[in-house]
């Protein structure tokens, strides 16, 4: 979940919000990195535009 940067420095915000002390803002150019990589452990063709199963 995207959390703005300017949340951080409000805890009380976060905590009517449920969001944990310990969750920080992520970049989302950093987010979209993490949820490829997670993706590409799970589906190897996510990373992959030709098929596992190409052979020449």
């Amino acid at each position: 979940m995207y959390l703005p940067e300017a949340w951080t420095g409000e805890r009380d915000r976060m905590t009517q919000a449920g969001i944990p002390g310990t969750v920080g803002h992520q970049p989302k150019w950093q987010m979209a990195l993490d949820m490829v990589g997670r993706a590409a452990t799970t589906d190897p063709q996510v990373v992959s535009p030709v098929p596992c199963s190409y052979s020449s």
